[in-house]
């Protein structure tokens, strides 16, 4: 794996991120000296949380990106964070995550909507919204981007920092030089 991480990054003029079975500092250690920029942390980060403030010290919290699997509940009316892929929900709840993870030294977060994950309708804005109003840091929202005009509502109706398009690029429904179009005729800024 650390092969392929130094291929990419060799090849790449973007940051690259790189996540999955991530458990410890050393972990993060080798795949930041094989070329990775950041590291992205979920179900170790819930199973131990100061593995955050740990890396955050040794490497900067721009490094740092907690992604969160988040599933509302409607039984007990709440979103809670889920591991191992969405596969296994914990009692934690993603509103007092996201506060925590931010004081540990994360740097950015990775929200997932996993109600919204490939449906390709729309983003969970009012969810998102909120999230973004007890944090300080950037937001990637992931789940719903069934269309540019959804990324236009998600930018306009939210202060997240940036949309993950994933089904509709797989399935090539569209391009990202198209979505980036729509959001510029938009009046929203765009690289």
């Amino acid at each position: 794996m650390l092969e392929v991480i130094e291929q990419t990054a060799s090849r790449l003029f973007i940051p690259l991120t790189v996540g999955g079975g991530i458990q410890s500092l050393d972990d993060i250690t080798q795949l930041l000296n094989h070329g990775a920029d950041k590291v992205s942390l979920n179900s170790s980060a819930l199973k131990n949380p100061q593995l955050i403030k740990q890396a955050s010290d040794k490497f900067g919290r721009q490094c740092i990106c907690i992604a969160i699997d988040s599933y509302y509940d409607p039984e007990r009316k709440a979103h809670y964070c889920c591991t191992h892929g969405g596969k296994k929900m914990t009692n934690i709840k993603v509103y007092d995550w996201v506060q925590q993870v931010e004081q540990l030294g994360a740097g950015e977060l990775l929200v997932t909507s996993m109600g919204h994950d490939g449906m390709k309708q729309g983003f969970d804005i009012e969810h998102l919204a909120k999230i973004k109003s007890l944090v300080n840091i950037p937001i990637i929202a992931s789940g719903g981007g069934g269309n540019a005009q959804h990324f236009v509502e998600l930018f306009n109706q939210t202060d997240v920092s940036a949309g993950l398009a994933a089904s509709i690029l797989h399935d090539r429904e569209t391009t990202v030089q198209s979505i980036k179009e729509v959001i510029r005729q938009g009046g929203i800024a765009v690289r």
